[in-house]
């Protein structure tokens, strides 16, 4: 239903969301082939004493970098501005909409929260295009890209470092989903908040004549602990995620440090793939 609705207002800059998602893939692919060439540099050019080879390398990697910091730059740049002509227009027809109403609309329906609806919940629309669309593609293809190339590289060395990969996955999903709900809850508690404070400066006047004054403090209060609460179980669900998939990446380095380790000490794969395998994992 919301993606239906959203859809048009989509429609309206497709060409620069299309660059953006562009600009996205380009980093991606900056971000995967610098430990590449670190790798590659290792084993066929400082290993080698090869200075020229060292040199074009480093010029290759300043470069990559150079096009990744650019294009970093530009999408942040193209997705911000995506969502705040999105939410600009969102927020016209809102107010068009407010315009048309009848008085018993108006008189129906609590000031605080038509004013929260038109102002602040609109603004976290901006969120779906600077900190969703941008940072779930670019993660997705980051890791589908990790995935190849250590595979690629060295295939049995590959599937002995990604054992923990679908226990990561099944943790991701399970927390990501509780995650999401806690802070749609949190979201909830303080749109309530803000209602609550424009309904009661909109109304001093009435608070203040018949000395309400208390009785919508302890309101407040009661609302504001609900945010926090809500914000501290959010903030706990995450605390508890992060140190799980840390801990689990730390045994797929520990793996390939151990199958790794072994292999290079028997010669059967260079110390540049191994450096390239420690820093896809990190």
């Amino acid at each position: 239903m919301v993606k239906n609705q959203l859809l048009p207002y989509i429609k309206k800059q497709w060409a620069s969301l299309i660059f953006a998602l562009f600009l996205v893939m380009t980093s991606t692919a900056c971000s995967i082939a610098t430990p590449f060439l670190i790798g590659w540099a290792i084993d066929h050019a400082f290993l080698t004493k090869n200075l020229e080879m060292s040199m074009y390398v480093i010029v290759a990697i300043s470069l990559i970098e150079s096009l990744k910091l650019l294009t970093n730059f530009s999408q942040t740049h193209l997705l911000n501005r995506i969502g705040q002509n999105t939410v600009d227009s969102i927020r016209h027809d809102l107010f068009e909409k407010y315009l048309d109403f009848k008085i018993s609309e108006f008189q129906n329906s609590s000031t605080g929260k038509l004013v929260t609806r038109l102002v602040n919940d609109t603004s976290t629309i901006q969120d779906l295009f600077t900190g969703g669309i941008a940072v779930a593609l670019g993660e997705i293809l980051l890791i589908v890209g990790v995935l190849f190339w250590i595979l690629f590289l060295d295939f049995k060395l590959g599937l002995a470092c990604l054992l923990p990969f679908p226990l990561m996955a099944l943790t991701s999903k399970i927390m990501g989903q509780k995650i999401r709900t806690a802070f749609l809850i949190s979201r909830i508690e303080l749109s309530k908040i803000n209602s609550m404070i424009a309904e009661n400066i909109l109304g001093i006047g009435a608070i203040k004549t018949f000395n309400k004054f208390f009785l919508f403090k302890s309101e407040f209060e009661v609302q504001s602990e609900n945010y926090t609460k809500s914000q501290i179980s959010a903030v706990r669900l995450f605390a508890y995620f992060q140190p799980s998939i840390t801990v689990l990446s730390a045994i797929s380095m520990a793996l390939l440090i151990y199958f790794g380790g072994n292999r290079s000490i028997a010669h059967t794969i260079s110390i540049g793939v191994l450096v390239t395998f420690m820093t896809y994992l990190q």
